[in-house]
């Protein structure tokens, strides 16, 4: 299991496997609803989101939106619809998943 939360614009969080389907990047897409975009936060974790989130004018997601503002604090931006925080990327720039305990703990700490 490749562990992230997702973060809806409802504001639920939960835990995803993003290995669910054979095809990491369409669980990606599924789950933010559309084409993704990626930031690599200051922790070094990545957070997916939907790409034309602004074009379509996706419901604003304020706990993401909370998440860029500190880790991007000279380029403030909202974030519109669901996102995806997964793990940092490896050498070869694989997607690597979070610490399952981890991932519990952001969880509870974005409910």
């Amino acid at each position: 299991m490749k562990t992230a939360v997702k973060v809806t614009t409802e504001g639920t969080v939960s835990i995803i496997d993003l290995q669910a389907d054979s095809n990491e990047l369409l669980t990606l897409q599924s789950a933010v609803g559309g084409l993704i975009e990626v930031a690599t936060l200051q922790s070094g974790y990545t957070m997916f989101m939907n790409e034309e989130g602004k074009i379509y004018e996706l419901p604003i997601n304020e706990k993401a939106t909370k998440i860029w503002l500190a880790n991007f604090p000279n380029f403030p931006d909202v974030i519109l619809g669901d996102v995806v925080l997964a793990g940092a990327t490896d050498e070869e720039g694989e997607q690597l998943g979070l610490d399952p305990d981890y991932a519990k703990t952001l969880v509870e700490l974005l409910a």
